[in-house]
């Protein structure tokens, strides 16, 4: 299968090489920002004071999720520019992405003026900021209005340019303006500019960004042709079920927090963000690169009927996250107390190493799920991860409700955990039946060796740490740390196969 060069003419296949080189780009271009971010905030909060990071931060909130209310434009537009490179239909890219912007462009206009025009209320009843920062905060929402329009239509260009597997240009605008963020509210509040000046900052990095991103789009894929109101309909149809998942998805992560809160005490919650942040920040950052990079080729495979390609690569990226988040994984259950003590104390650990312990597992069920997850959606059927989320809340939140009432902080866990479960045993039985996704790819690919390594690998780790709690503090983390620096040869010999090996080798190679 070949995916077409739209200025030069040129066809560029989907290997194996392509999906491992931009899932690493994508890795990159979330793990960049978030050192810089780390970085940053400290000198950040210092120069801008409490009150003025905080409505800074609700900020940085709105700019992010606004892609949210896009009506899922921006993956409905890499969805189809995929399928039109795969089917060689070069002339309707230029006619999709055209409807998408124009699409984009009237959502973004329409939320920037009610942000402008929700402001006040926003500041003065919601937030209940007092004068004389009321005036300013009013002001600098006003102004980021008018990067809402910016930012959703760079999401359009940015899906198209995702369609085409030009992950690296994507990744090449992404990272400098994510970055540029952070460095412009650094330098706002080093040079004592408020909150209106760093929102004016941050507006005009969205602002070049989204010309490079025309830019990049316009020279290396197409331009914009005209198009019929179908076109509307389609990117609509497809969109609206990815909007069902993107809203109701929050709730379904967010309610055992309001639970907590209502049935147990406001610390219960504390003490079971706490576990949850670490969980979900250091194992969902690969799944989100891998699951970015398989849709656009789940959408080609499909539009060409190559099911071979897409079980073979629906099976190795599983492969791939069990092993690589699996390990996460099981370092975090097994020394949830020792992370939970160091980081945030006796008391976080007391509350929260069960809670650490239970996420951990459902985040690398959710972690695999992601593959189904972007295959379902490239093959066109939204509609069904749309449906199980809807049909999953019910029972979640009385689930949820009488485990927290029985067990707090450790029962809101296994209320989450069995959902992300039950969530991917759905959407894995979905790929199968409707894919064709068949157990003999997961066998070629030895994903039940490496099961059974993980699992071996998770009782040498409890075993170690056993071990080291009664022998003395350098054992104890000195066994870990060689058991990890093991895994590199152990994984080399024993869990990958000779295609695994050869994509690392011709990376390397060409890196």
């Amino acid at each position: 299968m070949k995916v077409a060069s739209i200025q030069s003419g040129e066809q560029t296949p989907i290997t194996s090489r392509t999906l491992f080189c931009n899932s690493l780009l994508n890795l990159l271009g979330q793990v960049v920002p978030l050192l810089v971010g780390v970085a940053a905030v400290p000198f950040i909060v210092r120069g801008l004071g409490p009150e003025r990071f905080g409505l800074l931060s609700i900020a940085w909130i709105v700019l992010s999720y606004s892609a949210i209310f896009d009506l899922g434009m921006s993956k409905a537009t890499t969805k189809f520019v995929a399928e039109a490179l795969a089917r060689g239909d070069r002339e309707s890219v230029g006619s999709i992405v055209a409807a998408a912007v124009t699409a984009q462009g009237v959502l973004g206009v329409a939320g920037g003026l009610a942000l402008a025009l929700a402001a006040p209320s926003v500041v003065g009843v919601w937030l209940k900021v007092q004068a004389p920062l009321a005036l300013e905060a009013t002001e600098a929402f006003q102004l980021l209005g008018l990067a809402v329009p910016v930012v959703m239509v760079s999401g359009a260009l940015s899906g198209a340019l995702q369609g085409a597997q030009r992950f690296d240009l994507v990744n090449a605008i992404r990272v400098p303006a994510t970055v540029g963020i952070y460095l412009a509210a650094l330098l706002g509040a080093l040079l004592g500019l408020g909150l209106f000046g760093i929102i004016a900052f941050i507006v005009v990095v969205r602002t070049l960004a989204f010309i490079s991103l025309l830019v990049a789009y316009t020279r290396y894929l197409a331009g914009f042709q005209p198009f019929s109101a179908s076109m509307f309909r389609d990117l609509f149809s497809f969109g609206g079920w990815v909007s069902v998942s993107n809203v109701v998805g929050p709730i379904l992560v967010y309610a055992d927090r309001v639970l907590l809160g209502s049935l147990v005490s406001a610390a219960a919650v504390g003490y079971y963000a706490a576990p949850y942040e670490v969980v979900t920040r250091v194992l969902w950052v690969l799944p989100t690169a891998v699951s970015i990079t398989l849709f656009p080729g789940f959408s080609a495979w499909t539009a060409s009927g190559d099911r071979r390609a897409l079980s073979k690569a629906f099976a190795r990226a599983v492969k791939y996250l069990l092993l690589l988040v699996g390990v996460a994984a099981a370092g975090l259950a097994v020394f949830a107390d020792f992370v939970l003590h160091f980081w945030l104390g006796p008391e976080y650990a007391e509350h929260g190493t069960w809670a650490m312990r239970i996420l951990s597992v459902g985040v690398l069920i959710s972690s695999l799920a992601t593959v189904p997850y972007a295959a379902l959606q490239g093959a066109g059927r939204p509609d069904l991860t749309g449906k199980f989320h809807l049909a999953e809340l019910p029972p979640y939140i009385m689930a949820a409700w009488l485990l927290v009432s029985l067990w707090g902080v450790t029962g809101a866990a296994v209320a989450w955990s069995a959902r992300v479960m039950i969530d991917g045993a759905l959407l894995f039985w979905a790929a199968r039946r409707i894919l064709g996704v068949s157990g003999r790819s997961f066998q070629e690919a030895g994903i039940g060796r490496v099961a059974v390594g993980l699992l071996g690998f998770s009782l040498v780790l409890a075993v170690v740490r056993a071990y080291g709690v009664h022998v003395g503090t350098t054992l104890q983390w000195s066994l870990p740390v060689l058991v990890l620096l093991s895994l590199p040869v152990v994984g080399w010999l024993a869990l990958l196969d000779d295609v695994d090996r050869g994509v690392i080798l011709a990376w390397i190679k060409k890196g």
